[in-house]
């Protein structure tokens, strides 16, 4: 988590930022989704989403009181479903909305959210690559490990590449929700999520293994107030024997790995050899419960 200016290990702690939880109920007068607001504060410099997910998701209320009773006079709770990131209001603080709604494990009577039915497919995709895993050289020089290089250098320079087939894995989850949820708040939420990858395990994938690629529902209802929705997510397994020239190296699932290369002239003969050899991330990180999955 860093130091603080003092040189010590930085702290985090949490601030409610309301007092009472903000309530919604049914068309029954019963309630079924409730958000309270919660700061994660540092004393160090910079505090970063990953720490600030684990400390608001080990220390914040896991579930609120409602202003309504049970039969036997006691007050109704409801559980936490997910945090929702709104937003950094500095370098060491970031906001959250916790978000407490009935799901299937809440036993309401007046809910029909369910465990999301998943499905699975894997078929062929295709990856542009310039670089070899491995190369033999049948008559004349090396390509130093480079795939379709025109034998020039300088500005002249070219590796084409070669387009070669992957693993295309892809997951489904369909999952029943009540129309009320689907607000244009959620909604907002959802294209926000689109394009990221996974910053925590999700469904026994790891880390910077999933990419979400939206979500769907059709006018078509269960009921009078809910519908049936279909999240799309993408799948590239982690490595951690991604090779590159000499070098093996670990990358996630979504990072992006890139060379540049040196050309030279040797005995007379134009010759390319690996420079720089470069890992990026180039997708930004959340947490997939924030989409109540």
């Amino acid at each position: 988590m860093g130091e603080n200016n003092r040189g010590e290990m930085s702290t985090l702690s949490l601030k409610k930022l309301s007092v009472e939880p903000s309530l919604r109920t049914n068309r029954y007068g019963i309630v079924t989704y409730g958000e309270m607001y919660y700061a994660v504060i540092t004393d160090g410099d910079t505090l970063t989403l990953a720490d600030a997910h684990n400390y608001i998701y080990a220390n914040a209320n896991t579930e609120i009181l409602t202003n309504k009773t049970d039969w036997t006079g006691s007050a109704k709770t409801l559980p936490l479903n997910y945090f929702e990131n709104t937003g950094r209001e500095s370098a060491k603080i970031i906001k959250f909305t916790g978000v407490y709604q009935y799901t299937a494990s809440s036993n309401s009577k007046t809910s029909r959210f369910e465990k999301p039915r998943s499905s699975f497919d894997c078929s062929t995709g295709s990856t542009h690559i310039k670089n070899a895993i491995s190369e033999t050289v049948v008559k004349g020089d090396t390509a130093g490990g480079t795939i379709g290089w025109n034998g020039k250098i300088g500005d002249d320079l070219a590796i084409d590449g070669v387009d070669v087939p992957i693993a295309e894995m892809r997951e489904t989850y369909t999952k029943t929700m009540s129309t009320s949820d689907l607000d244009t708040r959620y909604k907002r939420l959802v294209a926000s999520a689109v394009g990221k990858v996974n910053l925590k395990t999700f469904n026994g994938w790891s880390e910077g293994e999933v990419q979400f690629l939206g979500m769907s529902y059709s006018d078509v209802k269960t009921t009078d107030s809910e519908v049936v929705c279909t999240f799309q997510f993408l799948i590239r397994p982690n490595e951690t024997d991604y090779t590159i020239d000499d070098q093996t190296i670990s990358k996630e699932g979504f990072e992006y790995v890139w060379a540049t290369y040196d050309n030279i002239i040797e005995d007379g003969v134009p010759k390319v050899q690996y420079k720089d050899i470069i890992k990026n991330q180039v997708f930004k990180k959340i947490d997939f419960r924030i989409l109540g999955l």
